[in-house]
């Protein structure tokens, strides 16, 4: 971790965080696009809007949507590996190498001067006030595995009820209009815009992220019960903690990105929970 004898010029844990906010920027774009793919195909079925342009227009949108998915996959790797890093870095004391540094910075769009501000807090960001080591380890992994635990709970949750919600509004509408609706054309423009609805839960990957989130919690949870196992019996061997932060690592690398307001919205209780009951 960070230290006085620090030389670095620049932050990892910064790095680390810019890189993550530039992977989701990315991630974003790719949803707005097909939300746009969405509205797009809704407005040509119902008010026949620019019919000889629209599959130009969806075509390009769908391309921009893969492109930006690519390029937030592309950025999440690097930002997942740095991650990792740090992991070790503040639990054990392996410090992440200038060169490794340099490395990243040298393919990022990074801003070098914002970089190298708060060096003081480097990459504290565990509570454990443990001396660098597998009982730090153990700390750091609880800790991070209980904040993954909640934030994914909440994703999954919310995730699911989205869904939820999609789906019973297109049921209703099908309802409704079958009820009230007897212009076959009308009813042909009802199916097709229930069938884009559908289609778009798809396109967003919403059962994806629920199924998704939901796994990385209960995962979380395992690995945090296997955590304090290792604790409850000291000295905690380095292989056995090293084997679940890998575990975790893993199980984090292949779950669905936890979006940073979802972060900033359980901040504060977290934060005030973990220090009151857990520390």
């Amino acid at each position: 971790m960070q230290t006085e004898s620090d030389n670095r010029p620049h932050n990892p844990k910064l790095l680390r965080n810019e890189l993550f906010a530039t992977c989701k920027w990315w991630m974003g774009l790719s949803i707005l696009a097909k939300v746009l793919v969405f509205a797009v195909g809704v407005s040509s079925v119902w008010f026949s809007l620019f019919p000889d342009v629209a599959p130009y227009v969806v075509g390009g949108l769908m391309m921009l949507a893969e492109l930006a998915m690519w390029k937030s996959d592309q950025t999440r790797g690097v930002a997942e590996a740095l991650h990792r890093k740090l992991d070790f870095e503040n639990s054990f004391g392996w410090q992440i190498t200038k060169a490794e540094i340099s490395d990243i910075l040298a393919r990022a769009d990074s801003n070098l001067e914002r970089l190298g501000k708060d060096k003081e807090t480097g990459s504290n960001f565990f509570a454990s006030r443990d001396e660098p080591g597998p009982e730090r380890a153990v700390g750091n992994l609880q800790e991070s595995a209980w904040w993954s635990k909640h934030l994914a709970e909440s994703m999954w949750l919310r995730c699911l009820t989205l869904v939820i919600v999609l789906v019973g509004i297109s049921i209703m509408l099908l309802i409704v209009s079958l009820h009230t609706v007897s212009d076959p054309l009308v009813m042909g423009k009802i199916g097709k815009v229930v069938t884009s609805v559908i289609l778009l839960i798809f396109s967003l990957g919403l059962l994806r992220f629920t199924v998704g989130y939901f796994k990385f919690a209960k995962t979380s949870e395992k690995i945090e019960d296997a955590s304090k196992a290792l604790a409850f019996h000291p000295p905690v061997e380095q292989v056995a903690i090293l084997k679940l932060w890998q575990d975790y690592q893993l199980a984090r690398a292949s779950a669905p990105l936890l979006p940073t307001w979802i972060w900033r919205e359980r901040q504060k209780k977290l934060n005030a929970l973990w220090a009151s009951y857990r520390m």
